[in-house]
């Protein structure tokens, strides 16, 4: 989810669903009769301002009910990276060197960033993009 740099907090909603199951089907892919009940069953709460920007961050944060107790916890896997979008003009001198595919930049690149090809391919993408 891309939010604004503004956003100090996040809460995740959990709820129950109590009915029949039908063939309806929701946006989000669940299947749910039109005599379901959804009721409320707690919040996580994730402080983004705690967290350090560019890291994965993975912990069991505590499910917190209506009346503000703990009532279990839930394992939370977040990424929290900033992103700055320049002018395309800003990036016309980086682009052209990636651009020269026959000098082996990018596969040198990509070579000695093994484990993070999926952000460095979404960072090649952003730049020639641009």
């Amino acid at each position: 989810v891309d939010l604004p740099h503004t956003v100090q907090e996040v809460s995740v909603v959990l709820k129950r669903i109590d009915g029949t199951p039908d063939t309806a089907s929701t946006g989000s892919g669940a299947v749910h009769s039109g005599l379901s009940q959804e009721s409320l069953y707690g919040t996580v709460h994730i402080a983004l301002d705690k967290l350090q920007r560019g890291k994965d961050h993975e912990d069991w944060l505590q499910i917190i009910d209506d009346r503000q107790q703990p009532i279990g916890s839930m394992l939370i896997k977040i990424s929290h990276a900033e992103q700055i979008a320049l002018l395309a003009v800003e990036y016309e001198p980086l682009s052209e060197i990636l651009h020269r595919f026959t000098s082996g930049l990018t596969t040198m690149i990509s070579a000695s960033l093994p484990g993070q090809l999926r952000r460095l391919s979404e960072s090649f993408l952003n730049i020639f993009q641009a």
